[in-house]
């Protein structure tokens, strides 16, 4: 049930920029999001689901 959850710490990131000659991106930098990062995600989505049940379950 909570999948989404588990896969957080495996998230990746890359930072790319446009080729002014090609036109392609070209990566610049990749990494993994810190553990604040998904702290943050999470509990924003905290607030939303709640706000989403007090509207929704009437």
């Amino acid at each position: 049930m909570h999948e989404w959850r588990d896969s957080l710490p495996s998230l990746t990131w890359t930072r790319t920029r446009t080729d002014k000659k090609t036109g392609r991106p070209v990566m610049i930098k990749t990494g993994r999001y810190a553990p604040t990062t998904l702290n943050d995600w999470l509990a924003v989505a905290r607030v939303v689901f709640a706000a989403a049940k007090r509207k929704f379950d009437e």
